[in-house]
């Protein structure tokens, strides 16, 4: 997830707070010149420079944005119910063509079976009359 931000890296440093609880500073300088500190936790102290740049980039991003998380699942589920609406829309066609269909070969059928009683009716009494 590198980000291409006008940040150039500094220095980073494990520091202790006043409670002796530790954690990872990153500074990195601005395009006005300016040092900008970043606290991480101490966990990231053995992680890259790019690690911890995409680290710091994303604690920026969830100040700025802090709803992003809950957008991103959202737009998720959006896509996913569209999908399945989608799906259930191919499906109810696939099932109508299916009823026609069956409908089609029911009546073709029926037909048959109509076509078929109406010739053996026709040659049991054919053969009924020539016996008499």
């Amino acid at each position: 997830m590198a980000v291409n931000l006008p940040f150039e890296y500094v220095r980073k440093s494990l520091n202790y707070d006043a409670s002796g609880s530790p954690s990872e500073l990153v500074v990195y300088l601005n395009v006005n010149g300016q040092e900008t500190p970043f606290f991480l936790s101490a966990e990231h102290e053995k992680k890259s420079n790019t690690e911890l740049f995409d680290l710091v980039m994303e604690s920026i991003y969830q100040v700025n944005f802090p709803m992003r998380a809950e957008n991103e699942k959202f737009n998720l589920l959006g896509s996913k119910i569209a999908e399945v609406d989608q799906a259930i829309e191919v499906s109810k066609k696939a099932t109508e063509e299916l009823i026609a269909q069956t409908e089609k070969i029911k009546q073709e059928l029926q037909t048959k079976i109509d076509n078929a009683v109406v010739e053996l009716t026709t040659l049991i009494t054919s053969s009924l009359s020539g016996m008499g």
